[in-house]
């Protein structure tokens, strides 16, 4: 007579043996936590708890298999599934949590490529003040709830041994195959998600696909950083003949600001103060203020910069932060290597850590002489807490520019007073006070608006200090990015409540987003042309040296024409031209040739190697 199986030997039972609908159960119950961290993920960077729902059922299915697929392998690693489920589920809730506030401070989402700015992230971060909002508990809530999965999982699957050879087998063919899968989906067959969605903003590539498939995006990128225009060819630049030489009357010194966070509200929001902020940046005798389109909304110094050095539109890289990924050191075209046959030295100042955004890399690579940064070589002082103030950053800048070599020299400053947050400060400091409903807003208006004003003052008082100067010189100053703040109502409208249709994109108020002031003075005397009243970013280099009396490339020369035409242009894809009409850069635009040869030009000369076009980009062969 044969003995009956023993209840030990049950609970020990093969998984293979166990019921169907005890399967079935833990199937669900691992659905439910993976679209339980999707919701998490989706809703940590956008406006609507619902983000998730809006998208369509093949996407939310692909998104799910990226998540999964990050499960299956800390199943790999930890052998069971609730153990891997309570990874995930802690890893996705931290990421989103902090997401939440990247985005909301910084005004993108974070990716990967962040990381390789971890350093400047953590001083950003640091400047903030957090606190445990709705969102952060709902995110909170969303993990608690992934963790109950896995504790019901764990209750249905009973004891199980830690480690056998076929379970280890049988978790790795389902990671291999689950990431074969996703490999088709995403980079072969390219559905239901093209390869790349974020184009000119990432809101298209998180909203529409998902935040998961983003983040693969955005790994994509990074390792592919530079995009290759469509139908590009070398060939068709023969076409183009090099700029024809012209030496100069003069080689001024050129002093290049872009000053942190330096912007006009007035660009977003109608409202008047109590006091002038910007009384010595407007009005200066001897120069000329205007209006300039830059890279970011509310963010992005270093996209700004590298605009601005090399003339190269972001719109052909695939990630933010561009000192990290593009090799500089072929950045023969930039405004330091392009000045130097003319005898300019040159001298870079920064006083944060030159590890931000690996400008003491970035910096040597463009060429600099001379690099100067963190805080042992500059003046530290406060106003509030306001720090590494202008007016000391200046200062600084005059004494270093008087040790530099005779000849003509080019100085590069970027500063950090304006930077955030704005909450931080007493009232009693406030020198600026605001007359508007800016709801949430209010004290981080006043705090801004009092910086801007210590910022124009100082400004003032550098111009003062170089009238006396007799060599000739010319100082370019511009805002690098909006606060991030401007991001927000009242100054963009509300974001479209739950359910109801988003509203197209407004061309004007993507513009105004974009907008800063930029001044332009020079010791000597200076005619300023008419078209400098508006710009874009990229044109900036090639406008400063035309009215420095410079020599210009064809390269420059090209984008002096675009800047005829459409002297407003944003990297999200609109423009307004010189007749104030605003439309798509996209084939509609009438000057869409002339946009994209610019573009096979900035290709040519981010590749380098036997095709690049050297005559197009540096000083005409007869001044070299």
């Amino acid at each position: 007579m044969s003995a009956e199986p023993s209840s030990s030997a049950s609970a020990k039972r093969p998984p293979q043996t166990r019921k169907p609908l005890r399967r079935c159960l833990e199937a669900l119950l691992l659905l439910c936590a993976m679209f339980l961290q999707l919701w998490q993920l989706q809703c940590s960077g956008l406006p609507a708890l619902n983000q998730v729902l809006r998208l369509s059922l093949p996407v939310i299915l692909l998104n799910l298999a990226l998540l999964l697929a990050l499960s299956l392998a800390a199943r790999l690693l930890l052998q069971h599934w609730h153990w891997a489920l309570l990874l995930s589920a802690l890893l996705c809730t931290l990421w989103s949590v902090v997401n939440y506030f990247v985005v909301k401070y910084h005004g993108s989402p974070l990716f990967f490529s962040e990381f390789r700015n971890f350093s400047t992230a953590m001083n950003v971060a640091g400047a903030y003040s957090y606190a445990w909002e709705p969102r952060v508990l709902v995110l909170a809530g969303l993990g608690a709830a992934q963790a109950l999965a896995a504790l019901l999982i764990r209750l249905l699957r009973g004891r199980e041994p830690f480690f056998t050879r076929r379970r280890l087998l049988w978790n790795l063919g389902a990671l291999l195959g689950c990431c074969a899968g996703l490999y088709l989906l995403l980079f072969v067959i390219c559905w239901p998600k093209p390869r790349l969605t974020m184009f000119w903003t990432w809101n298209t590539g998180v909203e529409e696909y998902g935040y998961p498939c983003a983040i693969v995006e955005d790994v994509d990128r990074s390792a592919n950083a530079i995009d290759r225009p469509e139908g590009y060819d070398p060939a068709h630049l023969d076409a183009l003949e090099p700029a024809p030489a012209r030496k100069p009357e003069r080689c001024p010194d050129l002093i290049v600001i872009v000053n942190e966070s330096f912007a006009e509200l007035r660009e977003l929001v109608d409202f008047s103060a109590d006091a002038d902020y910007l009384e010595g940046f407007t009005g200066q005798a001897g120069g000329i203020c205007g209006k300039l389109v830059i890279t970011s909304a509310g963010g992005g110094t270093n996209n700004t910069e590298y605009e601005l050095l090399s003339s190269n539109s972001m719109h052909l890289m695939h990630m933010a932060a561009p000192f990290n990924y593009v090799n500089l050191n072929l950045e023969t075209k930039n405004l330091v290597s392009y000045l130097k046959p003319l005898g300019y030295r040159s001298l870079a100042l920064h006083c944060e850590n030159g590890t931000n955004y690996s400008r003491n890399r970035g910096y040597p690579a463009l060429g600099f002489d001379r690099v100067v940064m963190g805080n042992e070589n500059f003046t530290f002082n406060r106003s509030g807490n306001r720090r590494w103030l202008d007016a000391d950053l200046y200062r600084d800048m005059i004494r270093y520019y008087n040790e530099m070599e005779e000849g003509p020299r080019l100085v590069y400053v970027l500063t950090y007073q304006n930077h955030g947050g704005y909450e931080q400060n007493e009232d009693s400091l406030d020198s600026v006070h605001a007359e508007g409903d800016f709801g949430d807003y209010a004290d981080d208006v006043n705090e801004y608006l009092s910086s801007l004003r210590l910022s124009a003052q100082a400004y003032g008082e550098l111009l003062d200090y170089f009238r006396g100067v007799e060599r000739p010189v010319m100082i370019l100053m511009l805002g690098d990015h909006l606060p991030s703040f401007t991001q927000h109502a009242p100054f963009v409208p509300e974001p479209a409540p739950d359910g109801a249709e988003e509203a197209e994109e407004d061309p004007e108020l993507e513009i105004r987003k974009r907008t800063v002031p930029y001044a332009l003075w020079a010791n000597f005397p200076v005619e300023y042309p008419a078209d400098l009243e508006r710009a874009t970013l990229t044109d900036l280099t090639p406008l400063l040296l035309r009215t420095a009396g410079l020599p210009l490339s064809r390269y420059h020369e090209l984008l002096l024409q675009l800047h005829a035409l459409m002297p407003e242009r944003t990297l999200n894809g609109y423009y307004r031209d010189a007749e104030g009409r605003l439309g798509r850069l996209d084939e509609s635009c009438p000057w869409y040739e002339l946009l994209q040869t610019y573009y096979e030009m900035e290709y040519n000369a981010l590749q380098g190697g036997s095709e690049y076009r050297k005559a197009l980009f540096e000083l005409p062969a007869q001044l070299n």
